[in-house]
């Protein structure tokens, strides 16, 4: 029997003191988690009911249950022996570890980050994938990625000109998509690329306006209906809110 539910993983929690929000496989009584994107405080998701106080997330998580549990009903129907959990996770995610590209499992990411709502996030995953793509074939496993071609691969990108900080923002994706790729299984944490790799960052220098441009900004004189009306209000507040 294959069962799927809701659990917090209390093992780890963020800087918010907030909890990963996982899906738990169970099979032949062995498990195997998917990750829903989502963390949570203890006081936020329902043990006994399995229901999110919030309603957003709880509407996009059951979406996700309802899929998996309709594939599952198929795995059943189709191979009734099936009885791994990482297999069915497998099965349920789309990906194969032995046949999982870089490239393939990154877009999946992205597409997760869109269904989510999350397009800030999906942006940022989409340009570095971009760009670390002009400069490394990523259409291989993530076994075949080693410490070496991570060495390259950011001297290429300095190469090119891109700045310090520029190449910080790809390299912790590409970072993140390694340590999802280790946390579902696709491969063992003794492959990871990044145990003695540092991402350098260079200090930026302040952007700040003078005394004049601050009033300027302020005696500006701007119609209500013009589009810009309503965030030139928000920026006065915000600079309002700083001084008190």
């Amino acid at each position: 029997m294959v069962t799927l539910t809701l659990v917090l993983d209390k093992r780890r929690a963020n800087k918010e003191g907030k909890f990963p929000l996982l899906f738990r496989i169970g099979a032949n009584r062995r498990y195997a988690h998917i990750s829903t994107g989502f963390h949570l405080l203890s006081s936020e998701f329902n043990e006994n009911s399995k229901r999110i106080e919030n309603l957003d997330i709880n509407a996009i998580v059951k979406l996700t249950e309802a899929k998996y549990l309709k594939k599952i009903y198929s795995i059943k129907l189709e191979d009734s022996t099936l009885s791994n959990p990482i297999e069915i996770k497998e099965i349920l995610l789309g990906i194969s570890s032995k046949e999982t590209t870089i490239r393939s499992f990154w877009e999946d990411h992205i597409n997760s980050l869109l269904t989510s709502k999350r397009y800030g996030g999906a942006r940022v995953y989409k340009s570095a994938l971009s760009s670390i793509m002009k400069h490394k074939d990523l259409d291989i496993s993530f076994k075949e990625f080693n410490y070496k071609d991570l060495l390259e691969l950011e001297s290429k990108l300095y190469s090119s000109g891109i700045s310090t900080n520029g190449i910080g923002v790809y390299l912790r994706a590409f970072r993140a998509i390694c340590n999802k790729a280790v946390n579902l299984d696709l491969v063992s944490f003794q492959w990871y690329p990044f145990r003695k790799f540092k991402i350098k960052k260079d200090k930026k220098v302040p952007r700040t306006l003078t005394i004049e441009e601050i009033r300027r900004f302020f005696l500006l004189e701007i119609s209500t209906e013009n589009p810009l009306y309503q965030s030139w209000l928000i920026g006065k507040l915000i600079f309002m809110l700083r001084g008190i």
